[in-house]
């Protein structure tokens, strides 16, 4: 199952991150309208197809920072699996084809037939993706020269970031104290020391 760090094509200690991804802030340009974007971030016959053209561009957005050890890519047709993918982290703004073409690349990734087997991992330079927020994949070119391309799966195996999310927090008001809830930890702090104040763990900072 997606998610699952127990599959056993992932190297001990990571995990897929697919329940880290945030659709929402997720987009790919040049897909079908009938064979759309989602249907790759799910493991069944559906497909992610290119519309007019080979060339895709999708960009993963994840919910917390995440660290990216590889990349997981399956099709059911090599022909049409993607072959030469520049890869982006963290982006300021939506990029175009003409922007994916002339931009130095975190990594250029030129894929072959092993790397579609059913336990084929794509290895990315970990050192490099450390901190990632976003990912964008400019599918360049596909195996075959065909005219579309296709993805069954696309998913990415490496760790979360362990950042504390404020959004984690819940304050309860008292008379005269705060609490905050946090992982299960009650935490007290006087009023006097409420402003710009981190709680975390039972103490102040």
């Amino acid at each position: 199952d997606p998610g699952n760090s127990e599959d056993s094509d992932i190297p001990k200690g990571y995990m897929d991150l697919m329940p880290f991804v945030n659709k929402a802030g997720c987009e790919c340009l040049n897909e079908s309208d009938d064979c759309g974007f989602d249907n790759c971030l799910i493991k069944d016959s559906s497909y992610l197809e290119s519309d007019c053209d080979e060339q895709l561009l999708i960009t993963i957005a994840f919910s917390q920072p995440v660290k990216l050890f590889s990349m997981k890519l399956q099709s059911s047709d090599f022909a049409q699996a993607p072959k030469v993918v520049k890869v982006f982290i963290n982006l300021p703004r939506s990029m175009s084809f003409d922007d994916a073409e002339r931009s130095e690349a975190t990594q250029v990734l030129d894929l072959a037939e092993e790397d579609y087997k059913e336990d084929g991992l794509v290895p990315l330079r970990y050192v490099k993706f450390q901190n990632v927020q976003s990912v964008t994949l400019f599918i360049k070119s596909n195996q075959g020269d065909e005219e579309t391309t296709k993805i069954n799966y696309l998913t990415f195996i490496g760790t979360p970031v362990q950042a504390t999310n404020m959004n984690d927090f819940r304050r309860v008001r008292t008379t005269s104290n705060s609490q905050f809830f946090f992982t299960g930890v009650l935490c007290w702090c006087s009023p006097d020391c409420m402003k710009n104040t981190v709680i975390l763990n039972g103490c102040c900072f």
